[in-house]
């Protein structure tokens, strides 16, 4: 099973707009498991990769994650993915940013892209 994980405390990636934004940047998906806190996503993503049965295919992030106790957003999931990804060597997955703040959008851009040039070596 493909699974991609949705990291959004707001937007629900089943409907409307958010649920094409889906389909266009992951139309392999079989699952798309929405995740609200920073904790949540490291979970669903260390499921899915322990899991022999399921690939991870696309991550979507909001940067802006609410009243969280430890202040942790988007960016700092996308930080904690990113160092898995160079300790394990997992494969290339789609990376998108729905966040509505720019500075935030810049930043996790910036970062998809410097993934993307490791894993393109």
């Amino acid at each position: 099973m493909r699974i991609a994980v949705w990291l959004d405390d707001l937007r629900d990636p089943t409907s409307g707009y958010f649920r094409e934004v889906v389909r266009l940047y992951a139309p392999q998906a079989d699952s798309v498991v929405w995740v609200k806190t920073y904790h949540e996503f490291q979970d669903a993503v260390t499921n899915t990769v322990s899991d022999p049965e399921k690939e991870l295919t696309a991550l979507f992030f909001d940067n802006d994650l609410g009243d969280t106790e430890e202040g942790l957003e988007g960016r700092h999931a996308f930080t904690w993915f990113e160092m898995l990804v160079h300790e394990s060597g997992l494969p290339r997955v789609v990376l998108h940013a729905q966040t509505a703040d720019p500075a935030a959008k810049r930043e996790l851009t910036s970062g998809f892209a410097a993934l993307e040039r490791h894993w393109s070596s």
